[in-house]
């Protein structure tokens, strides 16, 4: 007997009310490390869970980021064999030219493929971000924070975000810039 899975007969995404992540990240309930970014990109605290605060470092870095939001909303697909699934994207980015970014965290792309079920509501979620035009991206930490020198210059550039350049610096660092 071949096993299929049900099709997707409608999605719902809903948002908190004024518009702050949909659900907050309860530290006695996590047996994982959990805290808040204090972040300028958003304007607010950014709770995270787990390896999600290196990634949270590298946002508040990346130039191509204007805001971010962490469990930004839910996702709710109704199936045709009457059941609802749930999903909760990590993280929503707001790039350049407001292009929506939709990113899930992981560790390991092992973990995604250990769990079938959670691998499916990631291939549901990717195809209603790309028929919203958003992009959708899995970042594992083993791939995306490889060479260990993203999360440092990250936080380097944070912590020094305040640094003043002379006059003097910025005529010796415009060449560099500019490649000549």
């Amino acid at each position: 007997m071949s096993k299929h899975r049900p099709k997707i007969e409608s999605v719902r995404i809903v948002r908190a009310k004024g518009g702050g992540p949909i659900r907050t990240i309860v530290e006695a309930a996590k047996s994982i490390p959990c805290g808040d970014f204090p972040s300028l990109k958003a304007g607010r605290a950014v709770p995270w869970e787990g390896i999600e605060r290196c990634f949270v470092w590298t946002f508040e870095a990346r130039w191509d980021v204007k805001t971010y939001m962490s469990q930004p909303f839910r996702m709710e697909f109704r199936m045709s064999d009457g059941s609802v699934l749930i999903y909760f994207p990590d993280f929503e980015l707001v790039l350049e030219g407001n292009e929506i970014e939709i990113v899930e965290i992981k560790k390991t792309e092992a973990e995604i493929r250990r769990e079938p079920h959670y691998a499916f509501k990631l291939w549901l979620a990717r195809r209603v971000c790309e028929t919203r035009g958003w992009k959708f991206r899995v970042l594992t930490a083993d791939e995306y924070l490889a060479d260990g020198h993203l999360l440092e210059n990250a936080q380097h550039i944070r912590m020094n975000r305040t640094a003043a350049i002379t006059a003097e610096d910025f005529i010796r660092l415009v060449p560099t810039f500019l490649g000549t």
